[in-house]
């Protein structure tokens, strides 16, 4: 009997000693940004909003930004295309990603208020590249239509990094005006008027001063900065700008999601 009993202690101890190894060590900061980026992109590119996204995108691409403006008005010409990506795809649109990630609620991912924040950005931004990639299919198509001419590689170039630039700030007021209220409707009608505000705020200032814009607005005003890009310069003070805008709405981000956590 005492053997017995010998055995059976002896044999209850090594499962009491084995339970603590169950726990897994933290990832590191990329490493958890990076999973949660790839959980939102892939929540987007199944949930039936990133398809709509995507489908109505396409559509005013191809009809008012592509055949509207080089078929039909026998125009070699992205002016079309980038309008529609500006006026439709940043504004109104971005603020629709971002929702989706609001609509995630908290993540099943150990993660800091810093990485949360990060890794949504990401998710959304890059759900924004894909949509910008399949305009690429526009370019063939424009050397195809317009043979014989030469197109301006340089100018299209630089309009796709303004146009990356534009879309990572308005992901990123999206990030913030999402985290900011808990209903839907308003967090949209929130991001569409501050991403519209920092936009136009060089007409606004224009329709309310009668002669002279203020020029704290003007100074601020994406459309006007986004100008150097369009004309196929690279300048340094707007690439500034637009990765200043992006930085401080994640920045101010942070402390919205920990007040709601």
């Amino acid at each position: 009997m005492r053997s017995e009993a010998i055995r059976v202690n002896a044999a209850a101890v090594p499962a009491r000693i084995a339970a603590p190894t169950q726990v897994l060590p933290r990832r590191s900061s990329i490493g958890t940004i990076g999973a949660i980026a790839r959980r939102e992109l892939v929540a987007l590119l199944r949930a039936p909003l990133g398809w709509g996204v995507a489908a109505v995108f396409l559509f005013f691409a191809s009809g008012f930004g592509f055949i509207g403006t080089v078929i039909a008005g026998q125009q070699a010409s992205f002016d079309g295309i980038y309008q529609v990506i500006n006026g439709l795809l940043t504004l109104a649109l971005a603020p629709l990603l971002t929702l989706r990630l609001r609509a995630q609620g908290s993540t099943r991912i150990p993660a800091r208020d810093y990485e949360l924040v990060a890794g949504r950005w990401l998710g959304g931004f890059a759900f924004y590249v894909l949509l910008i990639a399949m305009t690429l299919v526009y370019v063939v198509l424009l050397a195809i239509f317009a043979r014989g001419q030469t197109l301006d590689i340089g100018l299209i170039g630089a309009t796709y990094v303004g146009l990356l630039a534009v879309g990572a700030a308005a992901i990123a007021i999206g990030v913030l005006t999402s985290g900011a209220v808990n209903n839907r409707v308003v967090a949209y009608v929130l991001g569409l008027a501050l991403i519209g505000w920092v936009w136009y705020s060089t007409f606004v200032a224009g329709s309310f001063s009668g002669t002279a814009r203020i020029d704290f607005l003007d100074y601020v005003s994406a459309f006007n900065r986004y100008q150097s890009f369009s004309l196929g310069q690279l300048a340094l003070r707007d690439a500034v700008y637009f990765a200043s805008l992006w930085l401080g709405a994640l920045v101010l981000a942070i402390p919205l999601l920990r007040s709601r956590r």
